[in-house]
């Protein structure tokens, strides 16, 4: 699983964090479910958590991440010329303090591969006439970040390695924490729906079959 940072979370109104942590990040997940083990969750301030990792302590423990916190203190977000191209573009982006963050639900998904599996994948996709827009994430530095429009609608059996990540992705040229966001492989179609969530799975299970048979082969 994506080795990631362990920290608190805030969710549906329940503290879910690690034990150790002592960080409250906020995340938004999707409404009447709740996340599978193998997910990652993004929250407000561009951390990446993996699920495995969190667990629902009493209320009230832990500290508010400030940077998360900043969406909820009322003040109106500055204008981001960032974020009017994204919203432009028809993608669903909010601002959060410095953050320009793309909700994750109906009409965007965002996978997290191993890097050598996403830079095996990404050709797969171009050649398919179905490129997706790729992230260097600080949180996750052996990993990239694939973005998808036209989710699936249900779990799909990612292999180990693949996670889905639930909440928001940070795009750029947001600053998490860590560093910055950056791209790997920016858009090449504005239309986040030209890559959908089937087509990388797709890809995947092309890539990890070649794997096998060539591993086969040497055998």
């Amino acid at each position: 699983m994506v080795e990631l940072a362990t920290r608190m979370l805030v969710r549906d109104g329940h503290k879910v964090g690690s034990v150790t942590g002592r960080v409250v990040h906020l995340a938004m997940v999707p409404d009447g479910g709740e996340p599978t083990v193998g997910v990652v969750v993004g929250t407000v301030c561009g951390t990446l958590l993996a699920l495995e990792q969190l667990e629902i302590v009493a209320p009230g423990v832990g500290m508010p991440c400030t940077r998360c916190l900043l969406h909820q203190d009322g003040t109106p977000p500055p204008a981001s010329p960032a974020a009017a191209s994204y919203q432009k573009w028809g993608w669903p982006v909010t601002v959060s303090g410095a953050q320009v963050l793309l909700t994750l639900g109906a009409d965007a998904a965002a996978l997290v591969l191993p890097r050598s599996l996403a830079e095996a994948v990404t050709p797969i996709l171009a050649a398919r006439d179905r490129a997706a827009p790729v992230l260097t994430h600080p949180g996750a530095p052996d990993h990239r970040v694939l973005l998808a429009g036209e989710p699936y609608g249900v779990p799909l059996p990612w292999p180990a390695g693949v996670a889905p990540v639930t909440g928001v992705v940070p795009l750029p040229p947001s600053a998490t924490p860590l560093g910055p966001i950056h791209w790997y492989e920016p858009p090449h179609d504005p239309e986040l729906r030209a890559c959908r969530e089937i087509d990388i799975f797709g890809a995947v299970r092309t890539t990890l079959r070649a794997a096998a048979h060539a591993q086969g082969s040497r055998s």
